[in-house]
């Protein structure tokens, strides 16, 4: 009869704690898919933020470039616009190659960079102007007979429907550009 009690006893300690077991299952499974949702929603919400960062990057404007070019030698006086005629890269057409100037499409800090030779005892001395702000000034003088060049680099900032543009100095009778 003691066996028989010790086998009755045996069962039930074994039905509780296979019972004990079941919960603690059952509470580690709950709270393992309550983890994981969390985790979806924490995904869903990083996707949602990198599609609408993705869609403001394709919505950019583009850039805003020129590279314009001369290929002719001539004179200016002082003071005058220096018209690069041709343009290789024009990207939203700012630069126009018929009076030299680039209108600035909205308020940013720009830029510039411009290369001027001459030759056999002439000089060209040109500035940037910005809404008729001197910026930034390149002086070449060639005195031996030889070819010289300059070059000057400037960044400048402007507002939107500024105009900036090459012009030869206040210095001097004739500006020789040769090119």
């Amino acid at each position: 009869m003691v066996s028989t009690y010790f086998v009755i006893f045996c069962l039930f300690v074994s039905l509780v704690y296979s019972k004990s077991i079941q919960n603690d299952t059952e509470k580690s499974t709950d709270e393992r898919i309550e983890n994981l949702e969390n985790v979806v929603k924490s995904l869903a919400t990083t996707t949602h933020r990198l599609n609408a960062s993705s869609n403001k990057a394709t919505l950019k404007e583009k850039p805003v470039m020129f590279y314009a070019l001369t290929e002719r030698t001539f004179t200016l006086e002082k003071l005058s616009t220096v018209i690069f005629e041709k343009t290789v890269i024009n990207t939203g057409g700012h630069y126009n190659t018929f009076d030299g100037v680039f209108v600035a499409p909205k308020a940013g800090t720009y830029f510039f960079s411009w290369t001027t030779c001459t030759n056999s005892a002439n000089y060209a001395f040109t500035e940037l102007m910005v809404e008729n702000q001197l910026i930034a000034t390149a002086e070449v003088y060639e005195a031996s007979g030889s070819y010289h060049c300059g070059s000057m680099t400037s960044l400048c900032k402007m507002n939107k429907e500024d105009h900036a543009w090459i012009r030869t100095t206040p210095y001097g009778p004739k500006h020789y550009f040769f090119f």
